[in-house]
């Protein structure tokens, strides 16, 4: 071998061997170790520092800590045990690690600003590829640009490591609890892409555990992720992982299949739960929202959202909410839910608006309109809630309750319930698993019972107990009521009783129900329902505690029992003064022991007296029943005014049937009126069909036939016909001033069924038919009708009505109807027609308007009819013409009255003209109505007009009044002037009025919704010829005063009212007034001021009174001039006389006899006033030396007979005489007394001297006494 190639191989040895050496320097050398480590210091844009390295790299080494930066991160890592295969590296450029174990690595990463478009991301050399077998992490955390830290633990993984990516073949960490296990790879992009396959495990302690697979396919900026929970229930979430290098961000969609409560502490209640979520998640928390539906509630899907967080085993609910769109029932919630050993921890508080429960039933058993709930601790949680609650008709009931909440029940520990005006405190359960049932007890106090009825006012109290399942409209309910005790409409009540409703039933179920109020006692024990026994007892002086609608007073008691079919009624009862919803009964009497059973007894009576139902009025009403269901016997009878029909009836009961044949009929009236059954009618009925076959009755030329099927709920037929039947006959019971005359001819049928409309068709001819009317007065009114057709027909489509009748020079009316049967509703029908009507018979208008005594004139109106059947429109117009009405109670006179009226369904204009008197008035105005409400203004003008004329008072007006109408407000404007008038009332001296406290007993109540407000605000004026006579006043009136009426329906005058002339009587002497005013200062109306000023003249003085005050509380004193002392002006007022008389010497006489004068003069006032003897003076016989005294009193006994009776006010003396007009000329006259005597006088006069006039005959009044003659 040449020098050449031994230097060659030297030199190629040592060129292979020193880098061998140096390798084998580096991998088997702790030193080697260590160089490698000083030469990593700067690798490119990376700085490496690394702590202490111990080991070798093949047999494995540690390093105490790495710490590798770079301008996008930070990361250090600390304690690194590893080792690494070199061959595959000399060969093939890769790095393979067996085993590797890091206890901690700590990464910061930073933003990005580096835009470079060429730089390519890798994370190893091109070459170079790691292969890291075993890998385990004990602690990894990650430090985001953002300063957010997520920590991962036990990170255990199998990888590669190649320049552009990093495949994980697996990956297992624990992040926050939960286990994550993953395969897939990391690409070196901008941003890092990322895709693979993954697993959750999650095991909270005390909760089910989970399993969540899923995949993602993207990059850090994006990250689609596709991920379905397989435990503890089913669902598949998708969505997307948005900008993970800053500010990540989740949005995503959720499809919940089978989430059950149970697993997790709570109950099963909710059922299965389904639906579907938005989501969406940060580093701040999650949220979601969509719909859920939760079978157990029977309501559908539910609007829920959640706003919270979790960490470290605590929930934090920022916000949750559930809505039910179908009830409007919400709910929201905050709070924290702490997952701890032996369930969650709640501390919850919440709101609720417009809860019911069942959320889906139409008729909850409750609902609450709002209210605010807690929840604490562990199960059972504690629970505590306020709110308004509404159940069994009773809305808004402020509640309270304290309990505790389990999975599967709920306990009420305390609970409180205002209600009816008082309180219920109680306490209970309710369960909904295994089953749902209720349960509460408790004590009523301070029930106030005017809360239900306003018409019975009282406080009650009571113990009660109440249970039912399940929950919900249909559920059973049971309720004992226990020692009812307390006050109704001040009558004590007491009382216990059981009352049952099973469930899905609508009947009651009663035991020992033993009610007492008053004098009213109710015992009820049984049930009705398909199977009927009911025993029952009620003693009431009032129907009204039991029925509002109810009035008068009833006994009874008996038993329902049987089916439908075979019913048992055995019942005994006895009534009298009935009202019920504006029918009336007089009195009842009923016997009756019913039995349809086979060979049963059936027999008893009813007898009612003075019935009226639907404006129609029986006399007298009776049944009677005898026999067995063997043989059987009926017989009725009813006197309804002016008929009088009776019916017999004989038959047998087979299966709960009555078969037999109606063998008796009559109908009859005061009149010629005799209808009889022609020939026996089959007739059969039960209490599920019935049937009358060929039952006529007829008389000399009426006949009427009549004859029908039916079945109860089922199909029915009826058909009839009548010949010449007295209009009487179909008018019975009707108005009772009214007669109905003519006869009419019918003919028709119809037939029906259950939900279906009625068909058929009636032929009806009329002749001679008018209204007769009996007025007040003795007066006999009529209204010609006419004759004419009356056709009406209806089948399953439409239906039609015409109307023509004749009454000539009386008028006629003709008119049609017809609609549409095109909706399920017949009030929806829509309909069209026209009547058109003419009459002059006027004079029954006092039926209608009350007050009238005689009426007479033309009325001619023109209607059209639309809408529907349940809501009808009209419009057209209405005349008057040639009018006259009387109102003899005010001597009212209108004539020449014409009335035009145009109208529609919403307004009504009008305007008219009348003679009143010597004057005329006019009107017109417009009214529309709002809710059945008027609304509009009325105008009335008019001059001269006489509105009152009789004896008490005479009135002639002029006013001029503008009305405004609001619904039942109604305000007046405008003045009144009375020109002329005279006012005589009668005396009221002796008037009660009416306290401002009256209350009057028994009255019904009045609903202030339905009252008039009546506010004014009129001028009244008074004329030149306004007179005056009552109280003692006689005299002449004027001036003005504003009349006010506020909203509180007080009446108030502002201005005087003046006496321009005339007399006041005082201490019964005429004085003339000086001065006299009635003030109105915006005071009462009906309580004036007085200042009345009124003298007399006498000898050497005057003297008089002042009267004072008010009208009601009058003060009077006297006056005189010159001045003398009140006693002696009181003298002299009252006897008479002169200044001398009263102030003469002490004559003990004439003191005593003036004294007594005075006295008898206010004894004569007091008892004319009372006992109505007119004639009253003070007599003095002139002859006697004593100067005697007496009162006399005297009254014509007819008006030829006058007695007078005179008591001497000085001696025990008396005198009557009598004094008897025989003719002009003869007069006797008779005295007894101290003195006897009798004369006959006769009167002679010359007619040439003129002589007195003959006396008149006095006047006899309508009470019987006489009045002298002038």
């Amino acid at each position: 071998m040449s020098l050449r190639r031994k230097v060659l191989l030297l030199l190629l040895s040592v060129v292979l061997l020193v880098p061998l050496g140096m390798l084998y320097y580096i991998a088997t050398t702790e030193s080697g170790l260590q160089f490698l480590v000083r030469r990593l210091a700067k690798v490119g844009p990376v700085t490496v520092t690394v702590g202490e390295v111990h080991g070798t790299l093949v047999d494995g080494f540690s390093a105490t800590a790495v710490r590798v930066q770079h301008r996008r991160a930070d990361v250090q890592v600390e304690k690194i045990e590893a080792r690494v295969k070199l061959l595959p590296l000399l060969l093939v450029q890769r790095l393979q690690v067996p085993q590797a174990h890091i206890s901690r690595v700590s990464i910061a990463a930073f933003n990005d600003d580096d835009n470079k478009s060429n730089w390519d991301p890798h994370f190893l050399p091109r070459a170079l590829r790691i292969d890291a077998t075993a890998a385990r992490i004990d602690h990894i955390s990650i430090t985001a640009p953002n300063g957010r830290v997520v920590e991962f633990d036990n990170l255990v993984t199998s990888a590669t490591v190649y320049p552009k990516q990093i495949r994980a073949r697996s990956a297992e960490v624990d992040f926050i609890g939960m286990h994550f296990l993953a395969s897939g790879r990391v690409l070196a992009a901008k941003p890092l892409g990322i895709e693979g396959n993954g697993e959750i495990r999650y095991r909270p302690e005390g909760l089910p555990d989970w399993q969540i697979v899923g995949s993602v396919n993207g990059d850090l900026d994006k990250l689609p992720i596709d991920a379905s929970i397989q435990r503890p229930f089913h669902a598949q979430v998708k969505g997307d992982a948005l900008t993970l290098t800053s500010g990540w961000h989740f949005a995503g969609h959720g499809v919940v299949r089978d989430f059950d409560l149970v697993p997790f502490g709570g109950g099963r209640a909710l059922g299965i739960i389904s639906g579907e979520l938005d989501l969406t998640a940060d580093s701040d928390g999650y949220t979601a929202k969509g719909d859920l539906t939760a079978p157990g509630l029977k309501a559908g899907p539910m609007a829920v959202t959640f706003d919270g967080s979790y960490a470290n085993k605590h929930v934090d609910i920022r916000s949750a909410t559930v809505a039910h769109a179908a009830s409007g029932a919400h709910a929201s919630v905050k709070g924290g839910v702490d997952i701890v050993p032996g369930g969650p921890k709640l501390s919850l508080a919440g709101q609720w608006t417009q809860f019911r429960w069942p959320l889906a039933d139409s008729t909850p058993a409750f609902s609450s309109t709002r209210g605010n709930f807690s929840m604490k601790g562990v199960k059972p949680w504690v629970v505590e809630a306020d709110g308004l609650v509404s159940a069994a008709g009773l809305t808004d009931l402020p509640s309270s309750l304290k309990g505790a909440l389990s999975g599967a029940d709920i306990r009420i520990d305390a609970a409180q319930t205002a209600l009816l005006g008082g309180t219920a405190t109680y306490t209970g359960s309710a369960t909904w698993q295994p089953a749902e049932t209720w349960r509460i007890a408790g004590h009523m106090t301070g029930l106030d019972s005017a809360t239900l009825r306003p018409d019975l006012p009282g406080q009650l109290g009571f113990d009660f107990e109440a249970k039912g399942a399940p929950f919900g409209a249909g559920g059973a309910i049971d309720f004992d009521l226990k020692k009812l005790t307390g006050r109704l409409r001040g009558q004590a009540a007491s009382g216990n009783g059981h009352f049952a409703l099973p469930a899905g039933a609508s009947d009651w179920q009663f035991r020992g129900v033993d009610l007492r109020f008053g004098r009213t006692h109710v015992e009820l024990n049984g049930g009705l329902g398909a199977r009927r026994d009911l025993a029952f007892a009620v003693e009431a002086e009032d129907l009204s505690l039991i029925d509002a609608d109810a009035r008068g007073r009833l006994s009874a008691r008996g038993r329902i029992a049987g089916t439908a079919d075979l019913p048992v009624l055995l019942v005994k009862a006895h009534g009298s003064d009935f009202e019920w919803q504006g029918n009336t009964l007089a009195s009842l009497d009923a016997d009756l022991d019913i039995d349809v059973g086979p060979g049963r007894r059936t027999q008893g009576h009813v007898e009612l007296a003075s019935l009226k139902v639907a404006g129609r009025t029986a006399q007298k009403l009776s049944v009677e029943l005898a026999g067995s269901t063997d043989a059987q016997r009926i017989v009725a009878s009813v006197e309804a005014a002016p008929l009088r029909s009776a019916l017999t009836a004989e038959g047998v009961v087979v299966n709960g049937q009555w078969q037999g044949r109606v063998t008796r009929m009559s109908v009859q009236d005061a009149q010629n009126l005799d209808l009889k059954l022609v020939a026996p009618a089959p007739l059969r009925f039960s209490a599920r069909e019935g049937a009358l076959e060929n039952l006529c009755v007829a008389g000399e030329a009426e006949r009427f036939c009549t004859s029908g099927t039916g079945i109860a709920d089922g199909p029915w037929h009826a058909q009839f016909t009548a010949n010449a039947l007295p209009l009487r006959t179909l008018t019975a019971g009707l108005t009772q001033n009214i007669a109905y005359e003519g006869t009419i001819n019918l003919a028709g049928e119809a037939a029906g069924a259950a939900g279906a409309p009625v068909t058929g068709n009636v032929r009806a001819q009329l002749a001679g038919a008018q209204l007769r009317h009996q007025l007040g007065n003795g007066r006999e009114e009529r209204m010609a009708l006419g004759s004419g057709s009356v056709n009406a027909t209806a089948t399953a489509d439409a239906f039609n009505t015409q109307v023509e009748l004749d009454a000539g020079e009386a008028g006629h009316i003709r008119g049609q109807l017809t609609g549409q049967r095109n909706t399920a509703d017949w009030r929806d029908h829509p309909v069209k027609g026209s009547l058109e009507a003419i009459t002059t018979g006027l004079g029954l208008l006092d039926i209608y308007v009350g007050g009238i005594d005689r009426a007479s004139g033309r009325l001619t109106t023109n209607v059209n009819i639309g809408g529907t059947l349940g809501a009808p429109s009209i419009d057209g117009t209405l005349q008057l013409r040639d009018t006259q009405i009387d109102v003899y109670q005010v001597n009212l006179a209108l004539r020449a009255l014409q009335l035009d009226a145009k109208f529609d369904a919403s307004a009504l204009e009008l305007s008219g003209q009348s003679q009143v008197g010597e004057g005329k008035a006019s009107f017109n105005g417009r009214l529309a109505w709002r809710d059945r409400e008027p609304w509009g203004n009325l105008h009335v003008e008019g001059e001269n007009l006489r509105v009152v004329d009789v004896p008490e008072a005479r009135i002639d007006a002029s006013p001029k009044l503008d009305f405004k109408l609001e619904g039942r407000r109604i305000e007046a404007n405008g003045e009144v002037r009375v020109p002329d008038g005279r006012l005589e009332p009668a005396d009221l001296t002796n008037a009660v009025l009416a306290s401002s406290d009256e209350v009057l007993v028994g009255a019904p109540p009045v609903d202030p919704s339905q009252r008039w407000i009546v506010v004014s605000n009129i001028r009244l004026t008074l004329g030149d010829d306004v007179d005056i006579n009552s109280l003692g006043l006689t005299a002449k009136l004027g001036g003005s005063i504003l009349l006010r009426t506020d909203e509180s329906q007080i009446s108030r005058g502002q201005g005087e009212l003046n006496v321009v002339s005339g007399k006041y009587r005082a201490l019964g002497r005429l004085l003339d007034v000086q001065r006299g005013r009635l003030i109105f200062n915006n005071g009462p109306l009906g309580d004036p001021g007085i200042d009345l000023r009124a003298q007399k003249e006498f000898p050497d003085v005057t003297a008089g009174v002042n009267v004072r005050g008010t009208l009601r509380a009058p003060r009077m004193t006297f006056f005189s001039e010159p001045a003398i002392p009140q006693s002696q002006i009181a003298s002299l007022i009252l006897a008479g006389g002169s200044l001398e008389t009263v102030q003469g010497p002490n004559n003990t006489g004439a003191a005593r006899n003036e004294m007594l004068a005075q006295g008898g003069a206010i004894l004569a006032q007091q008892i004319g006033s009372r006992v109505g003897i007119e004639d009253v003076s003070i007599e003095s016989n002139s002859f006697k030396q004593s100067g005697d005294t007496s009162l006399v009193l005297g009254r014509y006994l007819s008006p030829h007979v006058y007695i007078s009776y005179g008591i001497s006010l000085a001696e025990a003396l008396n005198t009557l005489k009598l004094r008897y007009t025989i003719g002009d000329h003869w007069t006797i006259k008779t005295e007894a007394g101290q003195e006897r005597s009798a004369d006959i006088v006769y009167t002679v006069r010359n007619p040439k001297l003129g002589g007195r006039k003959k006396n008149a005959a006095p006047t006899v009044k309508p009470d019987g006494s006489a009045r002298p003659a002038p």
